[in-house]
């Protein structure tokens, strides 16, 4: 895991900070980072967020995981690629 976290230190989004400086938010629970925290499942917690978060100053989306050789950095105006009803539950 301390390879990853070597990997994210170096990511540097464009336009804006390292990786690591900014907060992990998943639109699915059920992503590869839960799945490696699995482990550790009796003190993770799964929080359900407005959308309205993608409206706060400095939002970076991307298309899969950050870390990846291929991901690409979008500014929330991009999340209308984005299908919200089969990633967000109902509230």
């Amino acid at each position: 895991m301390a390879d990853v976290q070597d990997r994210r230190n170096k990511i540097q989004v464009p336009g804006g900070m390292r990786l690591h400086q900014y907060a992990n938010l998943y639109f699915d629970a059920r992503n590869p980072m839960m799945y490696k925290r699995l482990a550790q499942v009796e003190v993770l917690c799964v929080l359900c967020v407005s959308t309205d978060v993608l409206n706060l100053p400095g939002v970076v989306i991307t298309d899969q995981n950050a870390a990846s050789d291929y991901v690409r950095f979008y500014p929330p105006r991009f999340s209308t690629f984005l299908d919200f009803g089969w990633i967000c539950a109902d509230d």
